[in-house]
């Protein structure tokens, strides 16, 4: 299929296709003659970008996604970095989750502050921060992970947390 129905299949937008395959998250097929270099896309690439699209929803970055893409490939992924990078990928989400909790409590309060009348002191928007998750409560390969991501040597953030 051909960029445009690949599109409808995916429901991504036409620029987000040819960034996926700039990227090498996309391999489609390209013609061989000069005057026919279209992009066929298989059924295979279809189901790529919708794996992308969930893992990106997941919290992945397209880095992360493209060298998880190349180790499964090249069959170089274990079970235990597969099960390293599930964890921590729950971790995240659990760190999203929480915040995202707050941000609610803190709307249902203003919004019942608001209805109320506005009598007594509004609700403080202080109560919404972003929760960590410990890195003591992380398998020692995810927290090194979640470091990397962070771009953050793990010494740097311990000798941080301490001080």
């Amino acid at each position: 299929m051909l960029i445009k129905e690949f599109c409808e299949a995916t429901g991504l937008p036409r620029d987000t296709v040819r960034f996926y395959v700039k990227q090498g998250l996309l391999t489609p097929e390209v013609g061989s003659r000069r005057s026919n270099r279209y992009q066929v896309f298989s059924a295979e690439e279809v189901e790529r970008a919708k794996l992308i699209k969930v893992a990106q929803r997941l919290g992945f970055t397209l880095k992360e996604i493209a060298r998880l893409a190349e180790a499964y490939e090249n069959q170089s992924l274990t079970r235990e970095r597969k099960a390293d990078v599930l964890r921590s990928q729950l971790a995240t989400l659990g760190e999203q989750a929480k915040l995202l909790d707050s941000m609610r409590a803190f709307l249902t309060a203003k919004l019942a502050w608001l209805e109320g009348g506005e009598v007594g002191p509004p609700p403080k928007i202080d109560s919404v921060t972003r929760p960590k998750v410990s890195e003591a409560s992380l398998p020692k390969s995810a927290s090194s992970a979640r470091s990397r991501r962070e771009g953050v040597p793990l010494q740097k953030r311990a000798a941080a947390r301490r001080s």
